[in-house]
């Protein structure tokens, strides 16, 4: 199985050194695992998907239009 290292902040470190009884890179692995398996997921989905950067912007530019004109209206 291939190797990996991480770097922790301190505060972690300390806890994890003082906790020995725990597979931490088994904890670590599932966790890692875990994420993956949503990305693999979103990139199933957005492999089908015809929405593009663009529409994202358009989408965008939408709401924050639609939303500026409702509190404009609350203030008023």
């Amino acid at each position: 199985m291939p190797k990996m290292t991480l770097d922790i902040p301190h505060d972690l470190y300390d806890i994890i050194k003082s906790h020995n009884e725990i597979k931490w890179n088994e904890i670590a692995s599932k966790a890692m695992l875990g994420y993956a398996m949503k990305l693999k997921l979103l990139d199933k989905i957005l492999e089908k998907s015809k929405f593009t950067e663009n529409d994202a912007m358009e989408m965008d530019k939408t709401i924050k239009r639609s939303l500026r004109e409702r509190y404009e209206k609350e203030v008023s």
